[in-house]
């Protein structure tokens, strides 16, 4: 009887043996049971939400079309700013009462085209400034970046979505502009292209606002890009069309405005402290040159030489600019002040004898 009973224990104990093989066989072949849903392969091309999000507008695209916009916007309110930015001098100083010329005519609208666009001339379409795109200003954004023109500085904060949405703010001269708009992009062999639309509004005020349509594109050594500019700033309606070429380094910038006035500018060269622009203009039916000489002194004055030839007429015209200027008009500012201030003491010790 006890071999019996050994003879049973020892036939369990080989299928026990054998059941536990054909376990760790089937377990080797990792079949899913059939409630699990198997992860897929990874895909290189999916982007999960822990994954760092992809800028498809361009960074330099970007940053031309803020800064155009948030330069037109605080081009009203610098003179009331505590801004340091300088847009420089007029482009001519005679007033419009005095004007012999359609250009002088259009003295506020020109100066304003030349000194916002006169960056680009200066250091042509590639890289007329540095821009700063490693922030960590607010983590609400995914994208940040920074750049500096004439020593304002444009901080641009945005999302965008995988179709080129974007939403975000620019801050400029101390205030804050709500950015909406979109992008698309193509990239061919030696060959970029990309259309984007912004609109910049101002925060303090939404019926003031800039709304930008550009197409760029590079192709070896040239780059060009055009815009139509649309804007609304305390009730004025202008549209502009802007067309920017760069060819070996030199950029030419050409305007048409919606009532047909075209204005052409151009660097010509610079030499010594001296730099030479060249303009061109229709306006009405009136055409003419002007040729710019800006002469920078010693002592930092710079001397602005205008030679201007419309209708067979030539007018010169000179204006000088100094900071100095600049530092005696706040001088003027607080000399009125203070002397405002001694009548206010004087008026309130008379008040208090007379009680």
């Amino acid at each position: 009887m006890i071999i019996e009973r050994n003879g049973v224990m020892s036939m369990k104990k080989r299928l026990l043996i054998l059941l536990l093989i054909v376990s760790f066989g089937i377990a080797g072949c990792e079949i899913p049971d059939e409630g699990t849903d198997p992860s897929p392969p990874s895909d290189p091309n999916d982007s999960s939400p822990t994954d760092e999000p992809i800028k498809k507008t361009d960074t330099k695209t970007l940053a031309y079309s803020t800064y155009i916009a948030g330069s037109f916007l605080t081009a009203e309110t610098q003179e009331d700013s505590d801004s340091t930015y300088d847009t420089g001098p007029a482009l001519l100083s005679t007033g419009t009462e005095n004007a012999m010329s359609e250009i002088e005519k259009e003295l506020g609208e020109v100066s304003t085209y030349f000194n916002q666009l006169r960056v680009f001339l200066d250091h042509g379409l590639t890289n007329p400034f540095t821009i700063e795109d490693s922030l960590d200003v607010n983590e609400d954004y995914a994208f940040e970046m920074r750049y500096t023109v004439e020593d304002k500085t444009y901080t641009i904060l945005f999302n965008e979505n995988d179709a080129g949405v974007l939403n975000g703010i620019l801050i400029a001269g101390g205030r804050e502009f709500i950015l909406t708009g979109e992008s698309e992009n193509e990239n061919e062999e030696g060959e970029s292209e990309e259309e984007i639309y912004l609109k910049t509004t101002d925060k303090s005020n939404e019926n003031n606002y800039i709304e930008i349509e550009i197409e760029s594109s590079i192709e070896e050594d040239e780059n060009a890009f055009e815009m139509s500019l649309y804007s609304m700033l305390d009730g004025i309606e202008k549209e502009l069309t802007i067309e920017f070429e760069s060819e070996e380094g030199e950029a030419s910038i050409e305007i048409e405005t919606a009532d047909g006035n075209s204005y052409s500018f151009e660097r010509e060269s610079e030499d010594d402290g001296v730099t030479e622009y060249y303009f061109e203009y229709t306006i009405g039916d009136t055409e003419g040159e002007v040729e710019l000489v800006i002469t920078r002194q010693s002592d930092g004055t710079e001397v602005y030489h205008y030679t201007i030839e419309e209708d067979g007429k030539e007018i010169i015209i000179e204006d000088t600019h100094s900071d100095d200027e600049d530092d005696d008009d706040d001088e003027d500012d607080e000399d009125d002040s203070d002397e405002n201030d001694d009548d206010d003491d004087e008026e309130d010790e008379e008040a208090s004898l007379s009680l």
